[in-house]
């Protein structure tokens, strides 16, 4: 969310700065297919202090999400890898085995 930062950094060097001419400003500088826009277009903000407060909520989801897919993607890469070492022993156990008929 660097544009939410920036945009909070410069507005607050506007002097009498209304906050609903802010939020406008803030909106309107949203790309238009953002998930982020899209939440927000569900439930418009009704000041900064929502939208900043939701913003905060939405990347800390963000967050959370992408460390679950990258636990998820960990967790099956080690089962997969379980699976090659098992494959292996097997492959091995049935080698000596035919090797001792032999």
């Amino acid at each position: 969310m660097d544009y939410l930062t920036r945009f909070n950094r410069e507005s607050l060097t506007v002097k009498d700065l209304e906050s609903s001419f802010s939020l406008a400003a803030l909106n309107s500088g949203l790309r238009n297919n953002s998930p982020f826009t899209v939440f927000l277009l569900k439930k418009p903000a009704v000041d900064m202090e929502d939208l900043l407060r939701r913003a905060e909520r939405y990347v800390n989801a963000e967050k959370e999400m992408a460390a679950r897919k990258q636990k998820t993607s960990w967790s099956d890469h080690h089962e997969k890898k379980g699976e090659h070492s098992r494959n292996d022993s097997l492959r091995t156990s049935s080698s000596v085995a035919l090797h001792k008929t032999l």
